[in-house]
C-alpha cells in the first residue's frame, strides 16, 4: 500500500472557468450596432434633405437669409482693391512699431 505522501503528487488539475464566449451572439451584437449607426446617419441625411426640399433650397445661395451672412461682401470700396505687397514698407512699419515699444504699447 502506498502512503498518502506518495499519492500527493497526483492532484487533480485546477478547474478552468467556464468559457462563456458566444461567437454568434457577439456577431449579432456587432451587426446590430453597425446597423444602428448606419440608420442614424441615413435618417439624419434624409431629414436634412427633406427640410431642404420642403423649403425649396438647392444650395446656400438659394437661402437669402443665410447667403447674406455667409457671402457678405464689403460695402465700401476701401477693401475692394488690394495694393501689392511692398516688403520694404512692411519692414519699415515693423521697425516703427518696435521703436515705440513693440506691439503691446
Amino acid at each position: 500500500m502506498r502512503s498518502a505522501a506518495a499519492l500527493s503528487w497526483r492532484q487533480e488539475p485546477p478547474q478552468l472557468p467556464q468559457d462563456t464566449f458566444n461567437a454568434p451572439l457577439y456577431t449579432l451584437k456587432a451587426f446590430a450596432i453597425v446597423t444602428a449607426i448606419v440608420v442614424s446617419i441615413t435618417s439624419t441625411s434624409g431629414s436634412i434633405a427633406g427640410v431642404m426640399a420642403y423649403l425649396g433650397v438647392r444650395n446656400v445661395i438659394d437661402k437669402p437669409f443665410h447667403s447674406t451672412r455667409v457671402l457678405a461682401y464689403p460695402q465700401t470700396t476701401e477693401f475692394a482693391a488690394h495694393p501689392t505687397f511692398d516688403h520694404d514698407a512692411a519692414e519699415q512699419r515693423l521697425v516703427n512699431v518696435f521703436d515705440k515699444g513693440g506691439f503691446d504699447s
